[in-house]
């Protein structure tokens, strides 16, 4: 009896996994092509990421936590083939509205989780943002949107442009409310994502009938002074992380030249914290740090892949590790 009551007890518990279910399938109903498509907006030297033509638009928006991911290859850029990146400043996003609405958003750029032509994005890495920002529409109809950066960023390699829709908009909560991506014609694989809570998936898996309209214009050339400047792999081997895979404590090791402020944090693979580990001053030298592999709120978290981020002066330093089902 003892056993059948522990057993129902645990059918009992919700989990994490329930309270986010994935998204359902992208069906062609969630499917319009555009009738009368937009005209691009200008650039200045080139643009980064897809811009279009805008073919279709797609009912797939499901706030809060849907963040979308949009590969730029700065090399793509034939103004700049002689230089070393591109300087950008703003991303823009293009969506389709039904109704009149103000849909929060957070636009960032992160690095790519590897240097080959198909690695994912890496979402702790982030190498500008998150900026907060409100995409409002007057009135329904297809808006090209531009939310500036905190600044010039040179991107020097491939990268990713992350739109994350941080909760509904005032006046478009409901299924069919909601904004709609505006996409190309052509989806190509390892180049967009879609990281929702529950799921993780590059958009042509999810049949997606075009890439998502997400670019960023590029200012400038960079100054071939600047090559090699914001290649981390130089840097990539400062934090270590061992054991990996763990199931139970993990250390966590790096080095200091001088006393320092150092903050360090770990994050999920959606780029969500899950514990901060240090925010202070350390002395020179090594630096030893456990993870009981708890978050925040003391708790244990979940097996899956976990990213260490350390800054550090103006060096960010991203370690992953991976933990495992343990007994306890």
């Amino acid at each position: 009896m003892r056993a059948w009551s522990l057993v129902l007890l645990l059918l009992a518990v919700p989990t994490l996994a329930a309270t986010r279910s994935p998204k359902p399938p992208l069906t062609p109903d969630r499917v319009v092509p555009v009738t009368a498509p937009s005209p691009l907006s200008t650039q200045s030297v080139c643009t980064v990421g897809t811009s279009g033509p805008a073919v279709y638009v797609v009912d797939y928006l499901q706030p809060p936590d849907d963040s979308y991911y949009l590969r730029v290859q700065p090399s793509a850029c034939a103004a700049c083939n002689t230089k070393p990146g591109v300087w950008v400043s703003s991303v823009h996003v293009k969506l389709e509205f039904r109704v009149p609405c103000g849909q929060p958003v957070e636009v960032s750029v992160v690095s790519t989780l590897g240097d080959t032509a198909c690695a994912p994005p890496d979402p702790p890495r982030a190498m500008r943002g998150p900026v907060t920002a409100t995409l409002t529409a007057p009135s329904p109809g297809t808006y090209d949107f531009n939310v500036p950066l905190e600044g010039p960023l040179a991107l020097l390699k491939d990268s990713y442009l992350r739109v994350t829709f941080t909760a509904d908009g005032s006046g478009c909560t409901a299924q069919g409310t909601r904004p709609r991506l505006v996409t190309t014609s052509s989806c190509f694989d390892c180049v967009a994502w879609n990281y929702f809570p529950a799921d993780t998936s590059d958009l042509c898996q999810l049949l997606f009938p075009g890439t998502p309209v997400i670019y960023a214009n590029a200012d400038s050339c960079v100054s071939s002074a600047l090559a090699g400047v914001g290649d981390e792999r130089a840097l990539a081997s400062a934090l270590r992380v061992a054991p990996t895979p763990a199931r139970g404590d993990v250390q966590l090791r790096f080095a200091l030249s001088a006393p320092s402020r150092v903050r360090l944090t770990l994050c999920d693979i959606a780029g969500r914290r899950v514990r901060e580990l240090i925010d202070g001053t350390l002395p020179a030298g090594e630096q030893v740090i456990a993870w009981d592999g708890r978050d925040d709120n003391g708790s244990h978290v979940r097996p899956g892949t976990y990213f260490a981020e350390l800054r550090e002066g103006g060096r960010t330093l991203t370690s992953r590790m991976v933990l495992i089902a343990t007994d306890r």
